[in-house]
C-alpha cells in the first residue's frame, strides 16, 4: 500500500556531471524526485537518456555530485563509504537485465549468497532463502542448476536473491529484456505482487507495456527527468 507519509527514496536537486576526455558530461540534471513507501514506478527514455545514472544514483551505488539523496529522511552525503554501503545492503536490492546468476551453483546457493557475505547464521539463512523462494514460487526449483531453468525462472532466481535480506526496495533494471513475452507476463505478475505486499517498485523499462503497471512513469531524455501523470 502506498503511504505518502514517507519518501522510501528522495532526490533533492540531485545531479551528475563526469568529465570524461576533456569533456563535461551531464549525465543527470538537477532532479527532485520522492519514491514512496509502497510506491511502483517506472522510469523510461532512450539510451543515453540518464535512466542508468538516475537508478544508480537511487541506488546508492553513485554519489551525486550536486544535490543530495535522502533515504528514509537521512541524508545519505553525511555517511561514510562503509555505512553507504552497509545502508545499501540492507535496503535495496537489485534486479538486472543479465541474471548474473552462478552457473555451478544451484538455486538455493545462488539466492543465499548475500547472506553468507553478510555472514548470516546458517539457519537463519536458510529460512531466509526458502522465504525468498516461495515470494517467486520456485520452491521446487531449489536444487536445480541455472542451466535447467527457463529465463524467466532465472530472473525470478535473480529476484529471490535480491529479497533475501528483505529490503524495502526493489531496484529492476529492464528486468524484462531477455524473456519472451511469456515469461515477461509471469515476471510481471510477480512483480506486481510483490509491489501489492508492501514493497517499494522502481522498474527502468524499454517496455511501454512494462511501464504501463506502475502507478507513475518518469520519462528521461538528455539527462532531464520529467514525471508524466496517469490518465
Amino acid at each position: 500500500m502506498l503511504n505518502r507519509a514517507t519518501a522510501a527514496i528522495e532526490l533533492r536537486q540531485a545531479a551528475c556531471t563526469y568529465n570524461t576526455d576533456e569533456l563535461l558530461v551531464r549525465a543527470l540534471l538537477p532532479t527532485d524526485l520522492a519514491i514512496w513507501s509502497g510506491d511502483h514506478l517506472a522510469i523510461m527514455g532512450p539510451s543515453g537518456s540518464g535512466k542508468s545514472t538516475l537508478l544508480n544514483v537511487l541506488g546508492l551505488l553513485v554519489r551525486p555530485t550536486q544535490g543530495s539523496v535522502i533515504v528514509e529522511g537521512a541524508d545519505t552525503a553525511k555517511l561514510d563509504d562503509a555505512a553507504l554501503s552497509a545502508l545499501r545492503g540492507a535496503y535495496i536490492g537489485f534486479v538486472f537485465q543479465a541474471f548474473y546468476l552462478l552457473p555451478y551453483r544451484t538455486v538455493y546457493e545462488n539466492v543465499q549468497l548475500p547472506l553468507r557475505y553478510a555472514h548470516t547464521p546458517a539457519g537463519q539463512r536458510h529460512r531466509a532463502v526458502l522465504a525468498g523462494l516461495e515470494q517467486v514460487g520456485l520452491t521446487h526449483r531449489a536444487t536445480a542448476l541455472p542451466g535447467k531453468l527457463s529465463g524467466g525462472e532465472r530472473q525470478r532466481v535473480a529476484i529471490a536473491r535480491a529479497l533475501v535480506r528483505q529490503p524495502p526496495v526493489l531496484l529492476c533494471d529492464e528486468p524484462t529484456g531477455n524473456l519472451d513475452s511469456r515469461s515477461a507476463e509471469h515476471l510481471l505478475d510477480a512483480l506486481d505482487h510483490l509491489n501489492q505486499s508492501g514493497i517499494t517498485l522502481v522498474v527502468v523499462t524499454h517496455d511501454e507495456k512494462v511501464a504501463a503497471r506502475a502507478r507513475r512513469l518518469i520519462a528521461l531524455g538528455d539527462g532531464q527527468a520529467t514525471e508524466h501523470t496517469r490518465q
